[in-house]
């Protein structure tokens, strides 16, 4: 597995980095929670654009510049998250396009979350937009309701590489323990063999375990809190930080 600098962070070797959401809906909140991220050990904020009021998804790119300002040399993931997905709103494909086009074009982000569900096409020309103006994107898939078997997983892997991508994130839901052992076991295998980092996470509490061993999976970003989660199962950054520390 390799990794990729950003900012001067290395992302995909050693400490896993700690990534913590920005879920608010008011500018006031947006920006008192980037300052909450500022001030964590957290390496990476995520803008959970999905989110924000309607007044801020009409000029996101004014909102992006602000956020770079407060995170410094953190670097800043921008996250359209679909109602499909886990997120908040739903979106229209070619406002997704538009959106995702326009934050990379900003040249605010340093990173992209692109959803694979999207579809080839959507995610192909995203992810060109993207690598064209010097952003790695991350390509998620999320299950809510259960962990897939390893089959569909590895399947989801190779459509992952097969986009182009920086960065296969893949986060499920575990119904039991083995659940959660063989995610992580695929992950090892997985990180093993690919030429990118990748995000793995078994949700929950019962899947907690696996946002605190990225070391052992191959996993190279886990997402904390600085106040409000944005998915089950994510620990305060400083905790967090913490237990990484000692593991490492």
């Amino acid at each position: 597995m390799k990794s990729l600098r950003v900012r001067g962070i290395e992302i995909g070797a050693g400490i896993p980095k700690i990534c913590v959401p920005i879920v608010g809906s008011t500018a006031e909140q947006i920006l008192a929670q980037a300052q909450a991220v500022a001030d964590s050990p957290a390496q990476i904020a995520e803008w959970r654009v999905d989110y924000a009021s309607e007044e801020i998804l009409q000029r996101p790119e004014e909102m992006m510049g602000q956020l770079r300002s407060i995170l410094g040399e953190k670097l800043l993931l921008v996250t359209f998250r679909s109602k499909a997905e886990g997120g908040e709103r739903e979106i229209r494909s070619e406002d997704y396009v538009r959106f995702c086009e326009a934050a990379v074009l900003s040249r605010q982000t340093d990173l992209l979350d692109v959803e694979l569900s999207a579809g080839e096409d959507v995610c192909a020309s995203i992810i060109r937009t993207a690598e064209a103006a010097g952003v790695y994107t991350v390509i998620s898939s999320h299950f809510f309701t259960h962990t897939p078997q390893n089959e569909q997983i590895w399947d989801l892997f190779q459509k992952m590489e097969e986009s182009g991508a920086s960065i296969p994130k893949l986060a499920v839901m575990p119904q039991n323990r083995q659940d959660v052992l063989r995610l992580m076991q695929i992950g090892q295998e997985y990180a093993a063999k690919t030429d990118r980092p990748l995000i793995l996470i078994s949700m929950g509490k019962l899947g907690m375990v696996s946002r605190l061993a990225g070391e052992l999976t191959g996993s190279c970003i886990t997402f904390g809190t600085a106040g409000q989660a944005s998915a089950p199962g994510q620990i305060d950054a400083v905790t967090l930080d913490k237990i990484l520390q000692v593991l490492h």
